[in-house]
């Protein structure tokens, strides 16, 4: 399989022709174009989002089911087992437990995505970490002082230091 990467290699590292790409691997050049100004591997999008034959008389049911273990305590919330149970005794679903598994785990998985902005004033926060270094001081080396970083989150702010009574007896 062709891969954007071994054109790209091919144009911009070995220095080939378009032209001759495509001889060579047996595309056209207008896909090696369009390999070349890509940046990512292509991807597959669906223009339709997938049918689901079995379960779409069931949809409006069990999207109820679960609204309502939202407010539910968590040892009388549905489980997929006992929503299949339900679907065949109440419903006349002739369908299998595994797709009606599947089903639920697509509705329950949609979960947004959470953040926090990390945009504060000028010094309202810092980030500090110590780590081991070699300090050569005054021509003696120590192998072993603690160093103090610290990032006050502006231009300039960065400050370095070493801990007294780290570096061979200088306080």
């Amino acid at each position: 399989m062709v891969t954007i990467e071994s054109i790209r290699k091919r144009a911009y590292v070995d220095g080939w022709s378009i032209r001759r790409i495509s001889r060579e691997m047996g595309l056209s050049r207008q896909a090696i174009r369009k390999a070349l100004l890509s940046s990512a591997e292509p991807r597959y999008t669906r223009k339709k989002p997938p049918r689901h034959p079995v379960m779409d008389p069931f949809r409006e049911v069990i999207s109820g089911w679960i609204k309502a273990d939202g407010t539910a305590p968590p040892k009388q919330r549905h489980t997929a087992h006992r929503m299949y149970t339900r679907l065949v005794e109440e419903h006349g679903f002739t369908g299998g437990e595994s797709i009606v598994r599947r089903y639920v785990r697509l509705l329950r998985d949609k979960r947004q995505e959470a953040f926090l902005p990390l945009s504060e004033d000028w010094g309202q926060q810092a980030q500090v970490d110590c780590f081991p270094a070699v300090a050569v001081i005054a021509g003696n080396q120590n192998h072993n002082p603690r160093v103090r970083y610290a990032d006050a989150g502006q231009p300039g702010g960065v400050r370095l230091g070493i801990p007294d009574g780290e570096v061979g007896g200088i306080h």
